[in-house]
């Protein structure tokens, strides 16, 4: 396969992947809007889950809007005002990503394990007041550890080229050169402090859940009991959730990282790559939900109520 073909299927698969975590972010948001209008309220659990998908799905649309235009308006590329625009909006929503995953992960700790520290129990009393500070505060710190990169990532360099064909005459060449270092690091400080909240509140709540387990079955809980198994979909939901934003997290990375010299392949499975974890955690949300995934069998015709 030539790496022209090459190119094609893999733009091709990140497109697939794309409208597919567009049309399931976008059931979701749509389901929470649905449910807001009937019932004038919805739980907190789902404003967070709003948002998240939301911003998934911006950040996949926006993702296939440049492969697009790369395509078929390339010369738009070589504009920094777009280039920057563009690179703005990804780390905005990408910043904004990891928050909401890591506020969703706080809530759940908060909300399920029994710590005696008295952070937690202030948190579990005040919980469902503070998300709503929290997604604000979430989209500030994205906002304003995006914005800068606007004007500090990319610099223009003009040069002179003498031409071979007509003589004596000399032709100016625009180029956009991206400073990765600093890219790198406003990359960092956006989203390194999200991750790191998210894995240490998915740790505790993991370990929480697993010391629960382990006591119940000294109590002889049998491990076929409906409270047992709850506990137990749920250490296996939180691991599948670190393991997916831990792929995500360390992708991006790659992806902007100043060494990212890598060949062509190793790049071309690193964009694959980094698509995968946000459409695999909507369709595990929708599919592990009993009310999301019933209406999004309905949807298809599979499952219906009479």
């Amino acid at each position: 396969m030539t790496l022209f073909s090459l190119q094609n299927v893999v733009l091709a698969l990140i497109c697939i992947q794309c409208t597919v975590g567009i049309i399931l972010n976008g059931f979701i948001v749509a389901t929470n809007i649905n449910n807001w209008r009937r019932l004038k309220t919805l739980q907190t659990c789902d404003k967070i889950l709003g948002c998240l998908a939301t911003s998934r799905c911006l950040l996949l649309f926006l993702i296939t809007l440049l492969k697009a235009l790369f395509i078929f308006f390339h010369q738009l590329f070589l504009s920094p005002v777009f280039v920057s625009s563009m690179f703005v909006g990804i780390l905005l929503l990408n910043h904004a990503n990891l928050w909401f995953a890591t506020i969703l992960c706080v809530f759940y700790c908060v909300k399920i394990t029994n710590y005696s520290h008295k952070f937690f129990i202030f948190l579990k009393t005040r919980i469902s007041s503070l998300v709503h500070w929290f997604i604000l505060a979430s989209l500030s710190i994205s906002v304003t550890s995006s914005l800068p990169c606007g004007w500090y990532v990319y610099r223009l360099d003009q040069q002179e080229y003498s031409s071979v064909l007509v003589e004596n005459s000399t032709f100016t060449k625009v180029m956009i050169y991206p400073n990765t270092q600093i890219q790198f690091l406003m990359f960092l400080m956006g989203s390194l402090p999200s991750f790191l909240i998210f894995c240490v509140a998915i740790l505790l709540l993991i370990h929480s859940l697993w010391v629960h387990i382990r006591h119940m079955s000294c109590n002889g809980t049998d491990f076929g009991s409906p409270r047992l198994e709850v506990h137990v979909r749920a250490v296996k939901s939180m691991s599948l959730f670190i393991m997916l934003q831990i792929l995500y997290f360390v992708c991006m990375n790659i992806r902007v990282s100043p060494t990212y010299n890598v060949s062509s392949t190793w790049k071309t499975l690193i964009n694959v790559i980094i698509c995968i974890p946000p459409v695999l955690h909507s369709l595990y949300i929708i599919f592990s939900t009993k009310k999301l995934r019933e209406t999004f069998l309905q949807g298809f015709g599979v499952f219906k109520v009479d």
